[in-house]
């Protein structure tokens, strides 16, 4: 099933549900896709304005992600798997696998995934981020659909029928 809204959309399975938070709107939002066997998935998104100056692409936004993971005096590892993208045209995009393995003192290992994909949209001035965080126990169980779902999604700018108001053009 397709699930869209503020033009933006993404396939998710029938049995999933979906939870809009509070307060959503086309500049802001968050959205959160659960499926029946507790996986998670959000949606969130922001002014891209924000995030353009620090992170000229959603790669660089990513790199800096992963830098901060690999900055944490618990993190033993982290790899990092890249996937192709091929969602929406003309668009910075960023779709990848981080496994990281992080241990603090007198604990067991712990491993941990997210699978994310970032977006940015200059025609509506909005920066997406799509991802899935589990532990690596579940790995098996929601890598692939993970992967699927995030990969279905889409920004919609094509349909957008009001221009939208940058905070340069305010």
């Amino acid at each position: 099933m397709i699930f869209s809204i503020y033009d933006f959309e993404i396939e998710i399975p029938e049995d999933w549900s979906v939870e809009i938070s509070k307060p959503t709107n086309y500049e802001v939002g968050r959205i959160l896709l659960n499926a029946p066997n507790k996986l998670a998935i959000a949606i969130i998104w922001d002014s891209l304005s924000r995030f353009k100056d620090e992170f000229p692409t959603a790669k660089d936004f990513f790199n800096y992600q992963v830098e901060h993971i690999k900055g944490n005096r618990h993190v033993r590892s982290v790899d990092v798997q890249p996937f192709e993208y091929r969602g929406s045209e003309g668009h910075s995009c960023d779709f990848h696998r981080i496994h990281y393995i992080s241990k603090a003192r007198f604990t067991r290992e712990h491993h941990h995934i997210i699978v994310g994909l970032g977006v940015y949209c200059e025609k509506t001035n909005r920066f997406f981020v799509v991802f899935a965080e589990y532990s690596g126990e579940k790995s098996k169980d929601y890598d692939e659909v993970a992967k699927q779902v995030i990969q279905s999604f889409r920004c919609r700018c094509d349909r957008a029928k009001v221009p939208r108001n940058t905070p340069a053009s305010t």
